[in-house]
C-alpha cells in the first residue's frame, strides 16, 4: 500500500532530522516545544517523522523557542560538530542532573565564541595562556596563592568603592591574562557560572541574573580554579545552602575553598580580626555585624566571609544561620540606561572584543566579520574601540 504523501507538500520543506536534533540539543521536551507554539505534541512528532510539514509561522515560532536561526532547519542534515562534554556539577541533594535549556543556549554561545577566538589567535600567532596548573591534591591555600600571584590580585579588589566595582577590577585582572570573562543573563535557578578550558582561549561565563557583585566575584574565582584544573564545568549551588563537605563532591568543594582563599587570604583576615575588631587568635566571631564588616572590607559576600571563618574555626554554623536568605541577591535591576555598545562590552567582556578587533587589524578577519560576531554597527564598534583605548 502506497502512503498518500500529497499533504506533505503543504508547509515549509524543513529537514525532519534537523528539527529532531535541534529539539534534543535544546533540552526542552517535545511537549514543552509543542506547547510553546500552541500545537499538539502529536503534530510535532509528525513533522519529525516527515509525515507533515509546519507552516512558516510555526517554523518561526519553533526557531524563537529553540533560539536558532530559521535557516538551520533547511540544512540537509544536522550540523556535525564535536560534542563538548561539560560536567554539570551540583550538590547531591539537588535533583536536577543535566543542564537546563537556558544553560545549553549560553553554553553553545560560549563554545562558538571560544572556537572563533582560538582560531583567530592561532592565525595571529598569539601565545598560549600561561595559567598555572593545579591538581586536587594541592592544598587550596597553596593553589590560591599561585592564582593570586599570577593575576596580581593582592589588594586591588579590596580598594574598590563597592562590590560591583570590585568584581569589575577582578574581572579585568583575569581578562588581562588572556581569559575571556563573559557576563550573561543565564537566568534564575541556573548555574552561577561555567568554565571552558582551551590553551589559546579559556572562557569563563558568569550568570548575572539576580546575583550581586560579591557573589559574582566568588563565581569568577571558583571558575578560575576549574580552569587551573583544566576541567570544563558548569556549577550550580542553590543560594543560601550550607555546603556539605562530605557529599558535595571533591572538585566543587576544592574550587570553593580556592575561591574563598583567593578572595580572603587568611593572614589578612587574621590581621583584620585582631586590629579592627580586637579579637584574639582563639576568639570566635559571634556577631553578624562583625562578619558583615569583614565581608565589606574584603569586597566579598557575607556567606563567603562566614564560611571562611568557619573553615578556620573562628565562627560556628549558628552565625551562618543568622545570614538573611537574600544576602547574595542583587537588589533592583541592572544594565538599565546602557546603550548597545556598553551592553555588548559588558556581556562579551574586554578580552573577547579585543581579540576580534586585533584579528581585524591583522587582516585575519574583516570588519563585516566583527559586525556579525558582536552584533554591532560601525558606530557602536567605534564606541567600543574608544572605550577600550580609554581604559
Amino acid at each position: 500500500m502506497v502512503r498518500d504523501m500529497s499533504h506533505t507538500r503543504r508547509g515549509v520543506p524543513i529537514t525532519p532530522a534537523v528539527l529532531e536534533w535541534a529539539i534534543q540539543e535544546s533540552g526542552y521536551s517535545l511537549e514543552e516545544v509543542a506547547g510553546s507554539i500552541d500545537v499538539e505534541a502529536e503534530l510535532l512528532v509528525s513533522w519529525i517523522n516527515d509525515e507533515r510539514r509546519p507552516s512558516r509561522t510555526q517554523l518561526e515560532a519553533i526557531a524563537r523557542k529553540l533560539k536558532r536561526a530559521s535557516a538551520i532547519f533547511y540544512l540537509e542534515s544536522p550540523p556535525k560538530r564535536a560534542q563538548r562534554t561539560v560536567e554539570f556539577r551540583h550538590p547531591r541533594s539537588v535533583a536536577r542532573t543535566t543542564l537546563n535549556p537556558e544553560e545549553r543556549r549560553y553554553l553553545r554561545f560560549a563554545v562558538r565564541l571560544q572556537d572563533q577566538m582560538a582560531w583567530m589567535l592561532n592565525e595571529s600567532g598569539a601565545r598560549r595562556v600561561a595559567l598555572p596548573t593545579a591538581r586536587l591534591q594541592d592544598a587550596p591555600e597553596e593553589a590560591s596563592d599561585k592564582l593570586r600571584s599570577w593575576i596580581d590580585l593582592d589588594g586591588l579588589g579590596r580598594q574598590a568603592p563597592n562590590n560591583d566595582a570590585a568584581f569589575g577590577v577582578r574581572r579585568d585582572l583575569v581578562q588581562s591574562k588572556g581569559i575571556a570573562v563573559c557576563v550573561l543573563r543565564v537566568g534564575r535557578g541556573s548555574t552561577q557560572g561555567f568554565a571552558l578550558w582551551n590553551e589559546m582561549a579559556p572562557v569563563i561565563v558568569i550568570n548575572s541574573t539576580g546575583w550581586n557583585g560579591a557573589s559574582r566575584s566568588f563565581s569568577l574565582l571558583h571558575e578560575l580554579a576549574h580552569l587551573a584544573l583544566r576541567s570544563d564545568s558548569a556549577c550550580y549551588q542553590p543560594a543560601g545552602r550550607v555546603q556539605d563537605y562530605e557529599h558535595d563532591g571533591e572538585v566543587e568543594v576544592w574550587c570553593n575553598r580556592v575561591a574563598a582563599a583567593s578572595l580572603m587570604p587568611w593572614r589578612e583576615v587574621s590581621r583584620d580580626l585582631a586590629s579592627r575588631f580586637g579579637l584574639g587568635p582563639d576568639e570566635r566571631v559571634k556577631s553578624l555585624d562583625v562578619a558583615t564588616a569583614l565581608a565589606n572590607s574584603f569586597r566579598v559576600s557575607v556567606r563567603s566571609a562566614v564560611l571562611r571563618l568557619i573553615e578556620h574555626h573562628r565562627a560556628s554554623w549558628e552565625l551562618w544561620e543568622a545570614i538573611p536568605p537574600v544576602s547574595d541577591h542583587r537588589q533592583g535591576g541592572g544594565g538599565r540606561g546602557m546603550n548597545r555598545a556598553q551592553r555588548r562590552l559588558g556581556e562579551f567582556g574586554k578580552r573577547s572584543i579585543q581579540v576580534y578587533l586585533e584579528a581585524e587589524r591583522q587582516g585575519v578577519i574583516t570588519r563585516n566579520d566583527v559586525r556579525d560576531a558582536l552584533r554591532l554597527g560601525d558606530r557602536d564598534i567605534q564606541s567600543v574601540e574608544a572605550r577600550l583605548s580609554a581604559d
